[in-house]
């Protein structure tokens, strides 16, 4: 599976390799938005204790929707979830009409359940009927205020949102109700599987449906809007990064969110959808001309560093806008450098994000942000200096050491590559079987490269690797790429009969399951 690639998206996809470079699935903009309610003296949402299917069977049973919330132990952004959204008043109070079920997504029973339903990447919530049918899965990024809202809709109209959009897009419609606009605009589209195909057909209905919102529902009109430009971009982005020009349709949406990003209000609304756009955007814009490309530049880099000095947002949003206002100079400058100036800022904003204390969640998560921020500067010293500081005070130090490792083999430092690479295999150990896989698949590639020779430690390694990812797939369907991270990296490395050896004993493994 996969999900968005751009350096501002934080879903994390979960194919194996979380997107922690690239940036996910898994992710979605993490939700610690504008300012929250005071939380409760022992706040908590009453998370079901049970199976799945007996979570379903009690749903059935007490005539209630399904409230699933996937992620991992090393996601930072399902951590941030759970420290700022899970603990609202506000939100716990929704959760009392569902049955509410937290899963990880690394054991056996959370990757069969990635596959029936398509989830693609962490966090995701999604709200299901008794029978299995998914009601409507929730964005991320947002308002905080808006996450119990959102829930509060779906709740009192249990509608597919397939359904709703079906509805919104009908010949003989002319206008939709405010309450089914303000379900298309805060449903987590991000969050679906993708269907490349039917890309252009989804971007088109939802613009339509934009265009079908009251007048009045200015900011799901431009969330709508906006959704269709990320949906189109991300359609045709491989065709523009080979140098093929934007489609009319990419094109009317690009001109489209120009007079979005113009008003404050309105921009401010949709950060957390823009931050997911792909750059083959920003090949569209300069397509359009030098005038209409500069006045562009000029609104993107308002709003986003606008964005990056609202206190109403949480500091990891701050940093978010902020790399992709960099992101945006480097695509769109003639130097492909962001300006001296706002990378001084940029740092400025990082030192004062990591100088305040906060909880462990919200602190994964503002780290996490602030290394997009040293990435899309290209600044790889900052970003090294940064995670070697904050892993040991990580209660998932692991998370950081492949971002290490790869700056110290960039340097040439392999022994330090390779003890940063064990470690964090070493850290995972005890885990599900899905963070074993994903993180020994990275130390044999690290191994392959690093330490060719050392065939005994590969075949070890390897073949612990290759048991993690039958534990994991142990009730899923066998996908045939679903040992390529493991498999690829040793294939390339078997260039003598011993270690052909050991890349048939890993093959036999994988199919013993």
């Amino acid at each position: 599976m996969t999900t968005v690639k751009h350096s501002a998206s934080v879903l994390f996809s979960i194919s194996g390799v979380a997107l922690c470079a690239l940036l996910a699935a898994c992710g979605s903009p993490s939700p610690a938005g504008k300012s929250a309610a005071a939380p409760l003296s022992k706040p908590h949402v009453d998370w079901f204790e049970g199976s799945l299917n007996a979570a379903f069977a009690k749903a059935q049973a007490e005539k209630k929707p399904v409230l699933i919330n996937w992620g991992a132990h090393w996601c930072p952004y399902c951590m941030a979830l759970k420290a700022t959204v899970f603990t609202r008043p506000d939100f716990i109070a929704q959760t009392a009409n569902v049955v509410a079920v937290d899963l990880d997504g690394d054991t056996p029973e959370g990757q069969a359940a990635n596959e029936e339903f398509h989830v693609i990447g962490y966090p995701t919530l999604a709200i299901f009927k008794a029978d299995r049918t998914e009601i409507a899965r929730v964005s991320g990024g947002m308002d905080l205020e808006q996450y119990a809202g959102t829930l509060g809709r779906v709740l009192e109209d249990e509608r597919p949102i397939s359904e709703v959009l079906a509805a919104a897009v009908k010949p003989d419609v002319a206008s939709i109700s405010k309450e089914d606009c303000r379900r298309l605009a805060y449903h987590g589209w991000e969050l679906e599987a993708a269907d490349d195909d039917a890309a252009p057909k989804k971007a088109g209905e939802l613009a339509l449906a934009a265009g079908r919102c009251p007048a009045d529902e200015r900011i799901a009109r431009a969330r709508l809007n906006s959704r269709a430009l990320v949906i189109q971009v991300d359609h045709e982005s491989h065709a523009i990064g080979e140098g093929k020009a934007a489609s009319p349709e990419l094109v009317s949406r690009v001109r489209a969110l120009a007079p979005i990003l113009g008003d404050p209000v309105q921009a401010q609304a949709v950060i957390d959808i823009l931050s997911l756009v792909d750059d083959a955007m920003f090949k569209a814009v300069k397509g359009q001309g030098a005038s209409f490309a500069d006045g562009f530049h000029r609104a993107w880099s308002a709003a986003m560093l606008n964005a990056a000095h609202d206190a109403h947002y949480g500091e990891s949003e701050r940093l978010l806008a902020m790399a992709t206002a960099i992101d945006a100079e480097t695509q769109l400058r003639a130097d492909g450098k962001a300006p001296a100036d706002m990378a001084a800022e940029a740092r400025t904003l990082v030192q004062s994000a990591l100088s305040k204390d906060a909880q462990q969640g919200t602190r994964h998560d503002v780290v996490n942000a602030a290394r997009l921020v040293y990435s899309t500067l290209g600044d790889e010293e900052a970003l090294y200096d940064m995670l070697v500081s904050e892993a040991p005070k990580s209660s998932t130090t692991y998370y950081y050491y492949s971002t290490i490792a790869r700056i110290a083999e960039k340097r040439g430092n392999k022994d330090e590559a390779l003890g940063w690479l064990k470690r964090a295999y070493e850290a995972v150990a005890s885990q599900a079987p899905g963070a074993r896989a994903n993180y020994g698949s990275r130390y044999v590639a690290g191994l392959t490269r690093l330490a060719p020779n050392d065939v005994d430690t590969i075949r070890r390694v390897s073949l612990d690797v290759a048991q993690a990812i039958n534990e994991r797939d142990a009730r899923t369907a066998k996908a045939p790429d679903r040992a390529d991270h493991l498999t690829d990296p040793l294939t390339k490395w078997a260039t003598t009969p011993p270690r052909k050896a050991v890349v048939a004993d890993v093959e036999k493994r994988l199919t013993s399951a």
